[in-house]
């Protein structure tokens, strides 16, 4: 193989691996294989103009075939030798006693694929500049559950273009569920949500435009709590009662801090003293597993004792005290979406074992 045409070949493969690992990057975390490969088409598009230019190039590159010897000026064939010694090229007059003046081999040139590899080359190297034009362009033909996938996948970076396409369009209701429920289960799957998506689904909140199923999902799966107690003890043990919550790790997916409000817990009835908050506390003071409250209460009598614990959480600013009326419920300020938390368990105290007797 001739070396243009080798390195030629050569570039082209080492574009083509590049073409295959981007691909995978791009396809893999995709949904499915058609969103992946709509994702990956702007790039996969760039190295196949890539690849074929270089291949086309390499292979048209002037080279020289054969074993006759030619001018090395203008190409023309030297003139058998046999009659006289002829001196100067008979075509352009330059002499061919001089070294180098004489080549071997017929050059030849392939110029229509080398005008096809140096337009793709410069239409690749071009749509780099205007991959953002072109992605517009191609943005503003995609149906809309297509663009809604990728909102799905893409990390923020990539993604800009098609929120702002988004932003544009006015969706139909089908449609606009879908956009919800898509970014709330990319919150599911990784925990958080770019700050702009974040945002957009709390300003559907605060225009009462959220579902209410999807605004009670918003909040739960912000944070949740459990209440912690032993099945049973023995009579004069401690009962130990642990309130746990678990809280979005990192940013939590909303613009405002989502907060905890302990209203109180009960122990038969009785109030656990400090077990009613008069401020809320945010939960980025907590993380992620931790215990809110702590109590322990010791009881002789053997029997039932049952445990209740109430408690909100909500999302909002509120910096103020609570006011709770004459029934313990708190009065929550205005602009914040609350969801209420309560928990009842109930713990069986055995009597307590006879001392083992000791032998004398």
């Amino acid at each position: 193989m001739r070396r243009p045409a080798l390195i030629g070949d050569l570039v082209a493969a080492f574009v083509l691996g590049l073409a295959t690992f981007y691909g995978i990057l791009e396809i893999r975390p995709a949904p499915d294989f058609v969103t992946g490969l709509f994702i990956a088409f702007p790039g996969l598009l760039f190295f196949a103009a890539l690849t074929a230019g270089a291949a086309l190039i390499g292979h048209a590159w002037p080279a020289r075939k054969g074993e006759s010897l030619h001018c090395a000026s203008c190409g023309h064939a030297v003139a058998a030798e046999n009659a006289r010694l002829l001196p100067y090229c008979g075509e352009c007059g330059k002499p061919w006693r001089h070294f180098g003046r004489r080549v071997r081999g017929r050059l030849i040139t392939h110029h229509p694929r080398l005008i096809v590899g140096v337009v793709l080359l410069t239409l690749a190297l071009f749509g780099m500049w205007a991959r953002t034009f072109a992605t517009r362009q191609l943005l503003a033909q995609t149906p809309d559950w297509l663009l809604i996938r990728q909102v799905g996948v893409l990390t923020w970076g990539d993604l800009q273009e098609e929120w702002r396409e988004l932003g544009r369009r006015t969706l139909s209701p089908q449609s606009d569920r879908q956009l919800l429920e898509t970014l709330l289960n990319r919150r599911a799957r990784d925990g958080s949500l770019p700050s702009a998506l974040a945002v957009y689904i709390q300003s559907r909140a605060n225009s009462a435009t959220l579902p209410s199923d999807l605004a009670t999902r918003w909040l739960a799966e912000l944070f949740d709590a459990r209440l912690i107690t032993p099945e049973s003890v023995e009579a004069g043990e401690r009962i130990p009662i642990d309130v746990v919550g678990r809280f979005s790790a990192g940013w939590t997916g909303v613009a405002d801090t989502p907060q905890v409000l302990l209203c109180g817990v009960t122990i038969d009835g009785r109030d656990v003293a400090q077990s009613r908050w008069e401020r809320p506390a945010s939960t980025a003071t907590f993380g992620t597993g931790a215990t809110i409250f702590s109590h322990a209460v010791r009881t002789d009598k053997p029997g039932v004792v049952t445990i209740e614990v109430r408690g909100w959480f909500f999302v909002g600013q509120p910096d103020q005290i609570i006011k709770y009326d004459a029934d313990g419920a708190p009065t929550l300020p205005m602009n914040v979406y609350a969801r209420p938390f309560s928990f009842t368990r109930s713990v069986e105290v055995r009597e307590s074992a006879p001392p083992a007797k000791t032998g004398t």
